[in-house]
């Protein structure tokens, strides 16, 4: 099964393959099989094919603080670095925005910006990774779709699940 999702005008796809959970003696050598591609128009379509890009523990740690950020739970940015660099995720809890007139920001009265993750696509050439990068950003509804696509991957979440049929009926994942 594959994550479709529309991120505001990029079009991202995502097949993470070949998960089993994670273990305490051997997490760093447990690697999942990720297919991905970020495409917009004719201005962008970077992709990798059944590519080792995330390992097991770091698809469960992904899950989790997606789970914490949209529960609440995180009162600071978190960021998850993972051991290939091609993906960084930060994660921005709801906060208040006051005027800021430093940086052109002026509020008659505090404005509640919600949840939100950065996610950062390092580009690599034939020789290596570059210093390049894309960023997109989930607001609350990506993040709950990925959720439960991360879901899906680990086992918590199955195909008979009414939200899994739900974004299946909508094409945000597709089998």
């Amino acid at each position: 099964m594959r994550l479709q999702v529309d991120l505001n005008g990029i079009l991202l796809q995502l097949n993470i393959h070949d998960y089993q959970p994670s273990t305490d003696d051997a997490w760093f050598c447990e690697w999942c099989r990720t297919d991905f591609s970020f495409s917009s128009k004719s201005w962008l379509n970077y992709h990798k094919e059944d590519d080792e890009i995330l390992l097991s523990h770091e698809v469960e740690t992904l899950a989790q603080m997606i789970d914490d950020l949209l529960s609440d739970n995180l009162t600071q940015p978190a960021t998850m670095n993972c051991v290939e660099p091609d993906f960084t995720f930060t994660a921005y809890p709801q906060r208040y925005l006051q005027s800021d007139t430093e940086n052109g920001l002026i509020c008659a009265k505090p404005i509640l910006e919600d949840v939100h993750m950065e996610w950062r696509i390092r580009f690599w050439e034939p020789d290596g990774l570059t210093d390049n990068y894309l960023s997109v950003t989930l607001y609350r509804t990506h993040l709950q779709i990925l959720l439960a696509y991360l879901n899906c991957v680990i086992g918590k979440l199955f195909i008979d699940n009414p939200n899994i049929q739900y974004l299946i009926q909508n094409r945000y994942l597709i089998d």
